[in-house]
């Protein structure tokens, strides 16, 4: 694809390519790409932080806005590694069997196009409906992801609400949008001289 090209194409377009030029085939069987056993644990050790603050402010609040609808809210890290997941434990079973769990990869090298992966390889939101998934066996799944940041700008890694194709509604990038925004500016309070008010956009120096 010519730079003109690229630079014209839509996120799921520019992800599509990168996985053909890997020499990814949409019909082949996806693996598991699971972290080695003892790293999942370190990396939460790591991001002890950021899981806390996730499960402080962020589940009370996706809890509220999707309360009793067929989704999962994933925190990862930046490798697209699952650090941490929440919601509706039917819809945790179905994603069981394509493994969206803790501790699962979900990078584009590994698993094609996804909001995950792609979120990371864009650097920006993004939606990934169906049979835009490079996977056919991800068909059935959407998602919306949004990437964090934390205070001092560097990208941390990725929120992404998962469902099933038919359950994800309009509003979900625009929820993940909210939930990111909320995990940034409770970890943007944390830091010494920052005064943070969690509703959105309200913040000042001390």
């Amino acid at each position: 694809m010519s730079e003109l090209s690229q630079s014209s194409a839509s996120p799921i377009e520019r992800s599509w390519q990168r996985c053909l030029h890997q020499g990814l085939s949409r019909r082949q069987s996806v693996e598991l790409d699971l972290l080695p056993q003892g790293e999942l644990s370190a990396r939460q050790e790591q991001h002890r932080v950021l899981i806390a603050s996730f499960q402080r402010f962020v589940l009370p609040l996706f809890g509220q806005l999707l309360a009793g609808r067929p989704c999962r809210l994933l925190l990862c890290d930046g490798e697209g590694a699952i650090l941490a997941a929440s919601g509706d434990d039917g819809f945790a079973r179905h994603a069981e069997r394509i493994f969206l769990r803790s501790g699962a990869r979900w990078g584009e090298a590994s698993k094609g196009t996804n909001a995950i992966g792609t979120a990371l390889a864009e650097q920006s939101e993004v939606q990934v409906l169906g049979n835009q998934h490079f996977f056919a066996q991800h068909s059935f799944l959407s998602c919306s992801a949004c990437p964090l940041l934390g205070p001092d700008g560097q990208l941390l890694g990725v929120l992404d609400i998962s469902t099933d194709a038919a359950h994800h509604d309009g509003d979900m990038l625009g929820t993940v949008r909210l939930l990111a925004m909320t995990l940034e500016n409770a970890l943007l309070a944390r830091q010494p001289g920052w005064l943070v008010d969690l509703e959105p956009q309200s913040l000042w120096s001390a």
